[in-house]
């Protein structure tokens, strides 16, 4: 009886070894995606040599392996205050995309721990604002292609040996009421000038027109005058009263004559269509 109760409790302890055991050889396996670099802390100590994605064997209890992202982050910064060139406070929407280098994961990981808070959002919040104080306020208002792109190159060349800024976009910026209403004073009151400054110039072009024209008619009416003679006119006449001898319309007309019987240039004394 004793020899077999011994065996039970043999077999329940041999039972509870495997599951200890199965279950210790799952806590010691970890799982790294390629998404993520491993960084591995054994007794506290972290290790800078980051491990590569894929099954890690860890020791339980003694190591731990931190799974660190080192695809790319989005950061959405929304009213940061920023100073302009010209002292004006305004706020800013940013939205920032970066990512680590993988192969300095491990030591970012090492030095800040929550990498994203103690280093990338300070070192970009810090350069964002250096960046808008080289801008006036109406640049902010008028020309926002190029704060967006100025700050996108100022920030893509931070010199971090962590991490590094992908792209930049500036979704929205708020100006004072006061400071947009002036600035769109200012604007309306520039394209009004430009508006006169046209029709001042379209006026010119047109009153110029007409100098032209009227030297072309002048010159016209003194080629003419130098070319009417008397045996000109006369011809002239005649011509006409053949026209008008051809209408259909049955004319009585009376032209004066001279003493050499050629009609004259005065206007007819009378002219009437016969009833």
């Amino acid at each position: 009886m004793k020899n077999k109760g011994f065996s039970e409790i043999a077999i329940i302890g041999l039972v509870v070894l495997m599951f200890v055991v199965v279950i210790g050889g799952f806590l010691s396996l970890k799982v790294i995606d390629n998404r993520h670099v491993g960084c591995y802390s054994t007794m506290g100590q972290i290790s800078t040599n980051e491990a590569a994605p894929g099954v890690k064997i860890v020791v339980p209890v003694i190591q731990t392996v931190y799974k660190v992202p080192v695809t790319t982050q989005t950061l959405d910064y929304k009213d940061v205050p920023v100073l302009t060139k010209d002292g004006l406070q305004l706020h800013m929407d940013v939205t920032i995309w970066y990512r680590l280098k993988s192969d300095k994961a491990c030591d970012a990981f090492l030095q800040y721990k929550n990498v994203e808070q103690a280093l990338v959002i300070p070192t970009i919040r810090s350069d964002l604002r250096a960046v808008a104080a080289s801008f006036a306020s109406t640049d902010f208002y008028a020309g926002r292609e190029a704060v967006n792109a100025k700050v996108l190159n100022s920030l893509t060349h931070i010199e971090s040996p962590y991490f590094e800024v992908v792209d930049v976009k500036i979704r929205d910026i708020v100006l004072p009421r006061q400071v947009t209403d002036a600035i769109k004073q200012k604007l309306v009151a520039q394209q009004d000038a430009e508006r006169m400054q046209y029709v001042l110039e379209k006026e010119e072009q047109e009153a110029q027109r007409k100098r032209v024209e009227a030297k072309g008619i002048a010159d016209a009416n003194k080629i003419i005058s130098s070319s009417l003679t008397q045996e000109y006119l006369q011809w002239y006449q005649i011509e006409m009263m053949k026209s008008l001898a051809g209408s259909p319309n049955t004319t009585f007309m009376m032209y004066p004559y001279g003493t050499d019987l050629v009609p004259g240039l005065n206007t007819p004394l009378f002219t009437k269509p016969i009833e």
